[in-house]
């Protein structure tokens, strides 16, 4: 077997071992014994010398193993075990060619871009941006950062989603305006327990309002209604006015009220005393207890006087319901 005639420093992989330059340059030579009819003689199978219009280019690497691949298979195999061995860089045809397959490779093989696909829409990427501001404590100046924008600008830019910072702003606003009406739906004439509480942080003051109810499934569901800064302002008549200016605006009445929760603060106490204090449903119940039989009698002379008079009862009676009140170191003595 003659030995490789002809080298470049392009030529690396050890199959020109097995090819023997012409004299006059032009042509690589297979030097490989092949059987026929005849018995067996050397192959001479001729392959370019040059690539293109370039002469002074080689013939590709694939070229060569190629034909070994079809009529040499055995020599092939040496050459790719000992170009693996000696840590070989091959090109991608060269190295769909290696297989024992012999399979060409696919044209989709060179055309994929080096872009990464992402499956988002405008309404998955609004969603993530309120939840790193609401969840996650992000500023609103965060989202016009240069890295960030480097990351995400050109995808919202596509989806339609501006990064401006009153952009954001709004959508959070409308996002909670969404959320606010959402559970005014479900707590409509539903009973609820209150947990209340308040804390001190980087010299705020805050108060907390969650509503803890049932839901169709019978799954246990605790919701947050308020945080409102107190502005420094601890007394009962203070928080009271906060409390309800919050069950106002989920729309919850007294009588859905089972039940508030608080710690043991004096001002906490006082507070839920004041929103049971109703002067004016005890006058309400003095002037029933003050009707004469005669009156009520009257008003119940027809059946649609006393239907009447029975919702109106019942309305009236639950307006003047206690809400009951619970010291949360009574629910940590009940712990096993």
């Amino acid at each position: 077997m003659s030995k490789r005639l002809y080298t470049t420093n392009t030529t690396k992989s050890t199959v020109y071992e097995h090819f023997a330059l012409s004299s006059d340059g032009k042509h690589y030579m297979c030097q490989c014994i092949r059987k026929d009819d005849d018995g067996e003689k050397q192959c001479d199978a001729k392959f370019s010398s040059f690539s293109g219009s370039d002469k002074n280019a080689p013939t590709r690497t694939a070229n060569l193993k190629r034909h070994l691949q079809r009529f040499h298979p055995k020599v092939l195999k040496a050459v790719n075990e000992k170009d693996s061995n000696e840590n070989i860089a091959s090109t991608s045809v060269t190295k769909n060619v290696q297989k024992s397959t012999g399979e060409q490779s696919p044209i989709r093989k060179f055309l994929i871009s080096d872009k990464v696909t992402i499956r988002m829409t405008p309404e998955k990427f609004k969603h993530h941006i309120i939840e790193m501001v609401v969840k996650n404590s992000l500023p609103l100046s965060f989202f016009s950062q240069t890295a960030f924008l480097g990351l995400n600008g050109e995808m919202a830019k596509k989806l339609g989603v501006s990064l401006e910072r009153e952009s954001i702003r709004k959508l959070i606003i409308e996002e909670a305006k969404c959320k606010k009406e959402e559970l005014q739906k479900v707590l409509k004439g539903r009973f609820v327990f209150l947990k209340m509480d308040a804390c001190t942080r980087h010299r705020v003051n805050y108060f907390a309002i969650n509503v803890r109810f049932v839901n169709e499934n019978n799954k246990t569901i605790t919701r947050t209604l308020g945080l409102k800064d107190t502005q420094a302002h601890h007394t009962s008549d203070y928080l009271q006015k906060l409390v309800e200016g919050v069950l106002e605006d989920f729309e919850i009445k007294k009588e859905q009220i089972l039940c508030v929760v608080t710690d043991n603060a004096s001002n906490m106490l006082s507070t839920n005393e004041k929103m049971n204090a109703d002067e004016e449903g005890n006058k309400q119940i003095l002037e029933l207890e003050e009707d004469s039989s005669a009156s009520i009698g009257e008003s119940l002379e027809t059946e649609e006087n006393a239907a009447i008079f029975l919702d109106n009862f019942v309305e009236e009676a639950l307006k003047l319901a206690t809400i009951h009140h619970m010291r949360c170191v009574f629910l940590h003595c009940n712990l096993p």
